[in-house]
């Protein structure tokens, strides 16, 4: 068993990992093809390595339908808000990176977003994934299909983020979601266009 959470460690630093404070991250990209070589989907694997203990593995699995063919392949096209790595990175057609680490709930814990479509107009769309208290990320399915765009901004005082995504020619909309720690859950507060 050590010898194979060695050989994960070493894979890991070899091939790209993303090193959060807390944890380790490798993005995995399986990508599928028709019967002509056209590539239509894909299967990512997110493997992720508590740092404190490397037998602490978790394994993460998605279906991706659009995903570019760069996507998961520079490892300076993530951010991790956390350590601040990247934090004031430019986010050209709302595109905050492949992975973005950060505490995105308030609640002093990584937690993460990687990309699940390239998007269009208004950037690619991400799954979400919560940590919670006994160091275990899951998908949140609020995050993942009601929002899908990575915040702009993170307010940790009053537990929100704000969206601005680009709507149409002429305008982009701006979302506000509230965590509450009590429920668990996100609700949208404020939802505005602006010109």
């Amino acid at each position: 068993m050590q010898s194979r959470i060695i050989g994960i460690l070493l894979f890991m630093i070899l091939t790209g990992a993303v090193y959060g404070q807390t944890h380790l991250f490798r993005a995995h990209i399986a990508r599928n093809k028709t019967a002509d070589g056209q590539t239509n989907s894909c299967v990512v694997t997110i493997t992720v390595i508590t740092r404190s203990d490397p037998q602490n593995i978790q394994m993460i699995h998605y279906n991706a339908n659009y995903l570019n063919e760069d996507v998961f392949k520079d490892r300076n096209f993530v951010r991790y808000y956390v350590p601040g790595k990247n934090k004031r990175a430019g986010d050209a057609d709302n595109d905050f990176g492949d992975l973005v680490v950060t505490d995105l709930n308030a609640d002093g814990r990584e937690d993460f977003a990687v990309k699940n479509d390239a998007g269009g107009n208004g950037g690619p769309s991400y799954n979400f994934y919560l940590q919670n208290d006994k160091g275990i990320f899951a998908l949140d399915k609020y995050l993942t299909d009601s929002v899908g765009s990575f915040p702009k901004f993170i307010n940790k005082e009053n537990k929100t983020i704000t969206t601005l995504v680009h709507a149409n020619v002429g305008e982009d909309c701006k979302s506000i979601y509230q965590f509450n720690p009590a429920t668990g859950k996100w609700t949208r507060v404020n939802r505005v266009w602006i010109r």
